[in-house]
């Protein structure tokens, strides 16, 4: 793989049996130690700077997926922890207005 930092990816490729027939490949292959190198990843998007080119993807009904049914706020006190944009869902639970302040 050109640009990668990882030995020859199909060197370790060994078929698997199952009753008898062929089916998938498993991969062992491992990463080279890069040492202390370490890389830049940030990017220049929508007028922010991003330590990381991620988001959190709109997960729709999150609310309802938390114990205390307040998952959107749960999502975006995390996305503000670690400083990555998280992007609502129209299915938001909780109003967006809460939603927002969890970034201030």
């Amino acid at each position: 793989m050109p640009g990668s930092q990882c030995a020859d990816p199909l060197a370790g490729w060994r078929p698997i049996i199952v009753d008898g027939y062929p089916s998938r490949r498993l991969s062992e292959f491992s990463c080279v130690d890069m040492g202390a190198v370490r890389r830049e990843l940030s990017v220049d998007m929508f007028g922010l700077k991003l330590s990381i080119p991620l988001f959190v993807a709109p997960i729709g009904v999150l609310g309802l997926c938390a114990q205390d049914g307040h998952g959107d706020l749960a999502a975006a006190r995390a996305a503000a922890h670690t400083g990555i944009p998280m992007v609502a869902s129209t299915l938001s639970v909780d109003p967006l207005e809460e939603v927002a302040a969890q970034f201030r």
